[in-house]
């Protein structure tokens, strides 16, 4: 749930809870011309993250316009006045009248900040940009950049209690059987699947066009995450199982994210949409003959608006396999066991057929298994390793 205060220049009827609340002030001080121009000013009592809206015509503008705007918005600001400049540079519809634009700027708690958090990783310790909407990022959502050089991430809310699985495949133990978890706190996990043009870029370089995910052992990209907490000053880890899980099932109870279950073990329709598998990615489509993994975001996304979450490849959450016993928990997290040698990923890959590519449970891979060289784009059983990343929304800087 959104939790944000919204005052704009009609808000002085509210000026008696400035002491409680975040109350920005804002005044217009441009407005020019069709695709003109706005100034705006305001002032914050504390600090907060700042977004905007524009109503024009007593309607809200389109918030793909917003993400534009230079200056101090879009970003965690400390109290005291602030400046920001808004400048359309797409056309607008005729009607749309930029002069009579009436300016909404939004303080949102620090502990609760916006749906959208984008870290420029290029260089060490980026700028944060935080958004309400994927419409508001400046390009949009599918721009490479957000595959490459910056990090998208979606806040996922803290949920009441809700039911998990276990181990994929066959049953085992109470794999199959649902248990009941609560998570308690907000966190961002990323949207896509981490890719080797980001990996490239936490290192300081720009790699164009690589797209696609960066794999490995579960060694490799345990070690490869510590760099990137080095590298950005932010506590960026893999998720939990249990927040994996959550951010897949997008409030789901079915084998898929969609609602749907899948058709058969083999092969599934209801996949075909979502997720790249051992019956969609091969040439010719249909068998499980020169499989390969894709670049990450070219299908449909879950509820959370997250890409890959099933298939393309195997994502690791940072618990080990052996943490099976799933009774009632609250924010479980078995964290990083050094003695155990198994490893749990999560969602079925690219070279997998449709039983392995469900939204719920977990296989177990050994922690040493995978390509940590990440050549090309097919490959063998172990070949086919990724992860996202997580971040607490505690982590707003």
């Amino acid at each position: 749930m959104k939790k944000l205060l919204i005052f704009g220049v009609a808000m002085s009827a509210f000026a008696a809870l400035a002491a409680e609340l975040i109350v920005p002030q804002v005044t217009v001080a441009t407005a020019e011309g069709g695709t003109g121009k706005l100034v705006v000013t305001y002032t914050l009592d504390k600090s907060a993250v700042v977004t905007f809206d524009v109503m024009t015509n007593g309607a809200p503008i389109d918030a793909s316009l917003l993400g534009s705007a230079k200056g101090d918005v879009f970003k965690k600001l400390s109290a005291g006045p602030h400046t920001f400049t808004w400048k359309v540079y797409k056309s607008i519809p005729a009607d749309v009248k930029i002069a009579d634009a009436k300016v909404r700027v939004k303080a949102w708690s620090v502990g609760q900040p916006p749906d959208y958090m984008v870290i420029d990783i290029l260089n060490e310790n980026g700028e944060i940009r935080y958004y309400e909407t994927a419409e508001q990022l400046p390009g949009g959502i599918g721009h490479y950049d957000y595959k490459s050089v910056k990090l998208v991430m979606r806040k996922i809310p803290s949920a009441y209690k809700w039911t998990k699985l276990g181990r994929t495949g066959a049953p085992e133990g109470d794999a199959a059987t649902l248990h009941s978890v609560l998570l308690t706190a907000d966190y961002y996990i990323g949207v896509y699947e981490f890719t080797a043009a980001q990996n490239a870029a936490m290192g300081g370089t720009a790699r164009a066009n690589d797209p696609y995910p960066y794999r490995g052992s579960f060694n490799g990209v345990y070690s490869a995450v510590a760099g990137y907490v080095t590298h950005t000053g932010l506590p960026l880890a893999l998720p939990t199982a249990a927040q994996w899980e959550f951010a897949c099932r997008a409030g789901t109870t079915t084998d898929l994210y969609t609602g749907e279950n899948l058709e058969g073990d083999t092969e599934s329709a209801n996949l075909d949409g979502i997720a790249w598998y051992g019956y969609n990615s091969g040439n010719p489509k249909g068998t499980l003959s020169n499989v390969a993994m894709h670049a990450v975001g070219l299908l449909a996304p879950n509820g959370f608006g997250l890409y890959d979450m099933i298939g393309n490849v195997w994502e690791f959450s940072r618990n080990h396999a052996g943490y099976r016993s799933w009774l009632d928990y609250i924010d479980p997290d078995a964290g990083f066991d050094a003695g155990s040698n198994q490893a749990a990923r999560h969602g079925g890959s690219y070279d997998f057929t449709a039983s392995y590519c469900r939204a719920t449970g977990y296989q177990a891979n050994n922690k040493s298994y995978g390509n940590d060289s990440k050549a090309g784009v097919n490959g063998s059983f172990n070949n086919n390793q990724g992860f996202r990343l997580c971040l607490p929304c505690q982590a707003v800087r």
